[in-house]
């Protein structure tokens, strides 16, 4: 599960329970249908200190329905994933890396750099 803060600079879905395809499924959706949901605001997915329940090959399998949704709307953005624990970042990568994504993607462990470079160009 994830809670969701919209910021006008930086959405941040913020891992709140174990992560699951359907967790991050439900945020994505949640924020396209928000009324505040603008394409171009980088978004940061912080998955620090939870643990990460998806399978290694669900990770390189299951994303394809929200890589389409997030290429529709948010083609030529970023989002960046905060992650602290070597599974984290695992499973990250393994998403990120395997399918060619229309946005940015990056992985971070630090904050500070996630938001500087999901915001240098802004």
């Amino acid at each position: 599960m994830f809670r969701t803060i919209v910021d006008p600079v930086l959405v941040t879905h913020r891992a709140v329970g174990p992560i699951t395809l359907e967790s991050i499924a439900r945020a994505i959706r949640t924020w396209l249908e928000d009324e505040r949901f603008d394409p171009k605001v980088p978004v940061l997915w912080d998955i620090r200190d939870q643990p990460v329940l998806i399978s290694p090959h669900v990770i390189t399998q299951g994303p394809m329905k929200m890589r389409e949704d997030t290429d529709r709307t948010r083609a030529g953005a970023r989002s960046a994933i905060l992650v602290n624990t070597f599974e984290g970042e695992l499973a990250a990568r393994r998403m990120v890396d395997r399918f060619p994504w229309k946005i940015q993607w990056g992985v971070f462990h630090s904050h500070t750099e996630a938001f500087a470079w999901l915001t240098e160009d802004q």
